[in-house]
């Protein structure tokens, strides 16, 4: 019996550092923002409201073995406790957050609904409800948004044929482009957060995923070009966890978030570690017959 893979189980957390050029990213002091006993957190999504910092994230509970979305804010030089504030029957992550014509939406991972859909904010940070479905009958992951000559166009990735797609919006509607992506790479193109622009080239980049020899082992920054009805990514570089500062030592294994807002950056880092509260409700659900399985890690 292995005894290492039967104690030690993946965990995440969320760190920050000031925000910074790409090209100084490994430059940069980023700081791990405490878990729960009895959750992780991953797939961090900032956003400055009022001049406070609060990052949106995965909260995976060891006791419902399924995330669910919460979020921390920054008081006097501290992060509150995560607080959890959107949970569904199924599993939820990657809390995308974006405005449209001012108005806040998150678009989440929810695959297992087999349905890509948005929150809209009604109140900010606690109150959201469920609104308009973008796309559905499919297993995507993983969804952003980016506008290119006035066009909104998504990008999201199949689990089912492990691809990338991008979609057009259109009044609601939403179009997914039969053509390929040129260069989308199933083991490196999963999105790893929003589409942004930095002097790194001076062009939009989207950061995807790591995905060998295990998924979400580290960053690929990626210059994308949209033309309509398909689009390329051509890589710039690799982020790997080795490579980046960290105010809490561990053996990380991964990387595979990144994102941005006005003045900070956040990433989510992965590592093999024990906790005996993952242990007890993983042998409650063995003999109980409550195993659930997380199809898309």
């Amino acid at each position: 019996m292995d005894l290492k893979k039967l104690f030690l189980k993946r965990q995440y957390a969320v760190a920050v550092a000031p925000r910074t050029k790409c090209q100084d990213l490994t430059k940069a002091q980023f700081h791990v923002i405490k878990n729960g006993l009895n959750f992780w957190v991953a797939d961090p999504f900032p956003i400055e409201v009022d001049n406070i910092l609060y990052i949106f994230g995965e909260m995976f509970f060891y006791s419902k073995n399924k995330g669910c979305i919460g979020y921390t804010k920054l008081v006097n030089g501290k992060f509150t406790p995560w607080k959890s504030v959107i949970e569904e029957q199924y599993h939820l992550s990657f809390p995308n957050l974006f405005y449209i014509k001012n108005k806040l939406f998150m678009c989440p991972e929810a695959n297992e609904s087999e349905e890509v859909y948005l929150y809209e904010c009604l109140r900010f940070p606690d109150h959201w409800k469920k609104s308009d479905t973008i796309l559905s009958r499919g297993k995507y992951v993983d969804t952003i948004f980016y506008r290119h000559e006035n066009q909104l166009y998504g990008f999201t990735y199949d689990l089912a044929c492990s691809k990338l797609c991008i979609f057009e919006m259109n009044e609601g509607q939403s179009t997914l482009s039969p053509i390929d992506i040129i260069n989308a790479k199933p083991d490196f193109s999963r999105p790893a957060g929003r589409i942004f622009n930095d002097d790194l080239c001076a062009k939009n980049i989207i950061p995807t995923q790591i995905g060998i020899p295990t998924y979400g082992a580290g960053i690929v920054l990626n210059e994308l070009t949209v033309n309509w009805p398909t689009a390329s990514i051509n890589p710039i570089t690799r982020i790997y966890p080795t490579q980046l500062k960290v105010d809490k030592e561990k053996e990380y294994i991964g990387v595979h978030t990144l994102n941005f807002s006005t003045n900070y950056m956040v990433i989510d880092l992965k590592w093999y570690g024990f906790n005996a509260l993952n242990l007890l409700f993983k042998f409650k659900r063995k003999f109980t017959g409550e195993s659930k399985m997380i199809v898309n890690r």
